[in-house]
């Protein structure tokens, strides 16, 4: 059970560092597409906005990795890191989703 955990998690964490990275480097001020495609519902920022929600999706990682750590520790410090993160992240993609629009 726990190998499916480790494999699929990890597979989710890399595509998310990746695609981040990715997002990071395209662009003179780098920008953030926050969804499945262009278009079809994505968030699509630049400039400063882009930069807040690129922070917030590498606080999701670092959220997913947390709960990882929590999965196969149970200590209530990779817990509150999880939860801490995960509000985090949210609040940044949310600000940088509005930012974009302002």
């Amino acid at each position: 059970m726990y190998t499916y955990i480790i494999l699929v998690g990890g597979f989710v964490v890399s595509i998310l560092g990746f695609l981040t990275y990715d997002n990071m480097k395209n662009g003179q001020a780098g920008q953030a597409i926050y969804g499945v495609s262009r278009g079809n519902g994505a968030i699509e920022a630049s400039g400063y906005p882009a930069i807040i929600i690129n922070v917030g999706i590498v606080i999701l990682i670092l959220s997913a990795l947390s709960y990882f750590g929590y999965i196969f520790t149970k200590r209530k410090k990779f817990e509150a890191l999880y939860i801490s993160f995960g509000v985090l992240s949210g609040l940044l993609v949310i600000s940088g989703a509005i930012l974009r629009n302002v």
